[in-house]
C-alpha cells in the first residue's frame, strides 16, 4: 500500500474542496471495526490519520493480510464490484477516515475529473497487484509505538539510542489525554520507533498509550513482581481492546551483572509471556540484541547434523548464554 499513492491521496485528503460535500468523516477508536467480512460493500475509505489492520477469516482461523496507514485507502473494490466484503478492517489507532460511496464517486468524476482520475489510478494499481502479485518478504507488522513499563530514565534513553541506529526514534512525552492522537500521529510521521514511558503519565494518558501500543515491554529485575505487573497490564486491556488488535507483551529482564543470567524461570512460570529478553549495562551487546529484535533484524542460528547433534549444540549454547 506504499509507493506514490500516499502522495496522490494526500492531495485529496489535504484539500476538502476536492471531495464532494456529501463525503462523510468516520472516526474510530482502537478495536472499532470499520467493516466486517461478508457485509455488503458500499464505500471506499481514505485514511486521513491513524492505522488499520486488514483481517480475513479462514478455515484455520483469522489471518492478518495487511495494514493501512495515513494517506492510504481500504475497501476500494466496493466502487467497482459492490458485493460482499472479502475482509474485516479494524482500527489499531484512533483513526479518521473519509467515506466515499458510489454516488460520491460519480459526483467526484463529474465535478473534479482530476481527483476522480487519481482514485481510478489507485483502483487500477490495486487490481494489477491482485493479478500480478509482487513477491515480498513476510515480516511482523511494524512496532511503531513501544510502551516501556518499569524502565528507568537511563534504560529508556539507552533503548532509544540503540533503536536510533536502525531508524529515527524518539520518546513521546506525556501530555493531556485529549492531545494524545495528534501527538502520536506527529511522532509516528517523523520516526520509525516511538517509545513511551508507561510509568511517567497520568491514568488517562497511560490508558491511551496502552490502547494504542503495538508492543509493551514489561521491564525490571527477574523477580515475582515483574510477573505481577505483566499480568495486571494484560488484564487491564481485556475489556478495552479487541483480541485481534491487542498489543503484544514481552518481558525484559534487567540485570546488574554480565551473563550468565539467572532468575527468569521463576517469572516465566507464573507469567508465560511469549518472548523475553535479558539486558545489562555490564553487557552493552545485550541492548544491541534487543534493538535487533525490536527492529525485526534478528540474527538466526541454524543447527545441522541431525537431531542428536542439534540437541547437543543446544545444550552447549545454553551453557554459553
Amino acid at each position: 500500500m506504499k509507493g506514490n499513492e500516499p502522495h496522490r491521496l494526500g492531495e485529496l485528503l489535504g484539500d476538502p474542496g476536492l471531495l464532494p460535500a456529501s463525503c462523510r468523516t468516520v472516526r474510530l477508536r482502537r478495536g472499532d471495526v470499520l467493516f466486517r467480512q461478508g457485509e455488503e460493500a458500499r464505500s471506499l475509505y481514505l485514511v486521513r490519520s491513524g492505522r488499520l489492520r486488514v483481517l480475513r477469516d479462514t478455515a484455520s482461523g483469522v489471518e492478518m493480510l495487511a495494514e493501512a496507514f495515513a494517506g492510504e485507502s481500504v475497501g476500494e473494490m466496493a466502487l467497482l464490484d459492490p458485493t460482499a466484503r472479502a475482509t474485516t478492517v479494524v482500527a489499531l489507532r484512533p483513526t479518521e477516515l473519509v467515506e466515499i460511496d458510489s454516488s460520491d464517486f460519480e459526483t467526484l468524476l463529474k465535478l473534479n475529473p482530476a481527483a476522480g482520475l487519481t482514485l481510478l489510478r489507485l483502483l487500477g494499481t490495486r487490481l494489477r497487484r491482485l493479478v500480478q502479485p509482487t513477491p515480498t518478504r513476510r515480516h511482523h507488522p511494524p512496532d511503531n509505538l513501544i510502551v516501556v513499563a518499569g524502565a528507568g530514565a537511563e534504560d529508556l534513553a539507552t533503548l532509544r539510542q540503540t533503536l536510533s541506529e536502525r531508524g529515527p526514534a524518539c520518546i513521546l512525552p506525556p501530555g493531556e489525554p485529549e492531545s494524545f492522537p495528534t501527538a502520536l500521529a506527529a511522532a509516528e510521521a517523523k520516526h520509525r520507533f516511538v517509545l513511551a514511558d508507561g510509568d511517567a503519565a497520568s491514568g488517562a494518558w497511560r490508558e491511551a498509550l496502552l490502547r494504542s501500543a503495538d508492543l509493551v515491554l514489561v521491564w525490571g529485575p527477574p523477580t515475582p513482581d515483574l510477573a505481577v505487573r505483566g499480568r495486571a497490564l494484560e488484564a487491564s486491556l481485556q475489556d478495552l481492546v479487541s483480541a485481534h488488535v491487542r498489543p503484544r507483551f514481552h518481558a525484559v529482564f534487567r540485570h546488574e551483572q554480565a551473563p550468565p543470567y539467572h532468575g527468569a524461570e521463576a517469572v516465566l512460570s507464573s507469567w508465560p509471556v511469549s518472548e523475553w529478553h535479558h539486558v545489562s549495562h555490564a553487557a552493552p551487546e545485550s541492548f544491541a540484541r534487543l534493538g535487533r529484535v525490536l527492529a525485526s533484524e534478528e540474527v538466526t542460528l541454524v543447527l545441522g547434523g541431525g537431531g542428536a547433534r542439534g540437541l547437543s549444540h543446544l545444550g552447549v549454547l545454553e551453557e554459553l548464554v
